[in-house]
């Protein structure tokens, strides 16, 4: 029988090392049995850190060209499961099973600018001492490793106006 490859992508911020090796969660899915197959999404981790914000704009199409050939169980969490959900209306035969955490009901509204505005001023640190969300994206997007032009970019990039683009 076959090994059944387990993808896993991190949310916004993060990288598979962080979300997925450091804490040992790749390893236990490994020792399953699993081909475990770590995906850094653009501005994240190993991969390039463009600061346009178009760069960003097909990040479902992104994650698409990283996965294996095969289709994939693919497990992500909150940017990371957004764009996943988004790659695989698009092209489910690309997967074979999804499990999607931290994305919550928000997939399904519209996007807001003024969300956006809030957390870009956590990063820049101007957001009011009280938004303890804006400073948590702040004190995520400053941790070490991380690109924070390449982060703020992609919280700028161009809103999909439906869940299947």
């Amino acid at each position: 029988m076959a090994t059944k490859s387990l993808v896993l992508v991190h949310g916004w911020g993060g990288s598979y090392h962080d979300t997925w090796q450091a804490p040992g969660i790749d390893q236990i899915f490994a020792d399953t049995g699993c081909d475990v197959v770590g995906i850094d999404l653009l501005g994240h981790g190993t991969a390039d850190k463009p600061h346009d914000p178009d760069s960003y704009a097909d990040l479902p199409g992104y994650l698409l060209d990283a996965l294996p050939s095969a289709p994939s169980v693919v497990v992500a969490f909150s940017l990371g499961a957004l764009t996943a959900l988004r790659a695989a209306l698009r092209e489910p035969q690309r997967f074979a099973g999804l499990v999607l955490a931290g994305i919550g009901d928000g997939v399904f509204e519209p996007h807001k600018p003024e969300e956006t505005a809030r957390l870009i001023a956590g990063i820049q640190g101007t957001a009011p001492a009280d938004d303890n969300i804006a400073r948590l994206f702040g004190q995520y997007a400053h941790q070490e490793g991380n690109d924070v032009a390449a982060l703020t970019a992609i919280l700028k990039r161009p809103p999909a106006t439906r869940l299947d683009t």
